[in-house]
């Protein structure tokens, strides 16, 4: 009898690495996915917060601000605040200065591309 250490053979070694390979796959997958959602809570807190401070703005000036420039310029929210998780910018649209309800902000979303599925929105009024 030889007292030698066994080895490891060809295929049993190929087949742990197939085992490791199809973990780290349904790994990836379920940390990608959760990645994306984190992003998108993030951008709708985010979405909200600057809406608010919007409706902030308008209730202390009695009139909207024309774009978000002005807000940072006023210190109702800071310079990293408008642009989203995906390093876009938010879209800001006011339709009416004095009318305090008539404004949508909007991340384009995932894609860069806005309106589509994918946008996150608020607005004063829906």
């Amino acid at each position: 009898m030889s007292s030698a250490p066994r080895g490891m053979t060809l295929i049993e070694i190929l087949v742990v690495i197939a085992i490791i390979g199809i973990v780290a796959t349904v790994v990836a997958v379920g940390v990608v996915g959760f990645l994306r959602d984190a992003k998108v809570e993030a951008t709708e807190s985010l979405v909200n917060n600057v809406s608010q401070s919007v409706t902030s703005y308008a209730v202390t000036h009695r009139q909207l601000p024309r774009d978000l420039d002005q807000l940072v310029e006023k210190r109702y929210i800071k310079n990293n605040q408008m642009i989203d998780p995906w390093g876009f910018d938010l879209e800001y649209d006011v339709g009416s200065i004095r009318d305090m309800d008539d404004f949508k902000l909007c991340s384009v979303g995932p894609d860069g591309v806005g309106g589509n599925e994918d946008d996150i929105c608020t607005s004063a009024v829906e």
